[in-house]
């Protein structure tokens, strides 16, 4: 898609043909993103500091409607979120997979979420993570 787009003909028409794409993919096929107003009437880039700051007015104030548009200055105004849920009780087996997959998320992994257009976890998320996988109960 994001090759696609990138080769679509410059048009005249005022509102020209114009194609929503994650960050990371018009960044990557070397696309331009768009700054956008957000509610607090700045002009915002797509960057790991606008996502950041985003995310840190959803954990300030969590409130349904601001998931569609931040509080902030220097929130950028569209993001999303990924959630990981888990059974409490697992068996021992997928239990001990799932452990590690996500540890190794949660450490190496976090590695290349610069390269691929998202923010990394603070140690202390990281932390709270860590903890809730170690308390996974073990079905016998």
């Amino acid at each position: 898609m994001a090759e696609e787009t990138g080769a679509l003909p410059p048009t005249s028409n005022p509102c020209p043909a114009r194609s929503d794409i994650e960050n990371a993919y018009a960044r990557i096929a070397g696309l331009e993103v768009a700054s956008l107003q957000n509610r607090a009437g700045e002009l915002v880039a797509p960057d790991g500091e606008s996502f950041r700051a985003a995310v840190d007015s959803f954990r300030s104030e969590f409130d349904p409607p601001d998931l569609a548009d931040p509080r902030g200055a220097h929130s950028y105004p569209i993001v999303a979120l990924s959630w990981i849920i888990v059974r409490k009780s697992l068996a021992a087996e997928k239990a001990r997979a799932l452990r590690e997959v996500l540890r190794y998320c949660l450490t190496e992994g976090q590695k290349t979420t610069a390269i691929l257009g998202y923010i990394p976890l603070t140690e202390e998320e990281v932390g709270k993570v860590l903890e809730q996988l170690a308390s996974l109960d073990v079905a016998q």
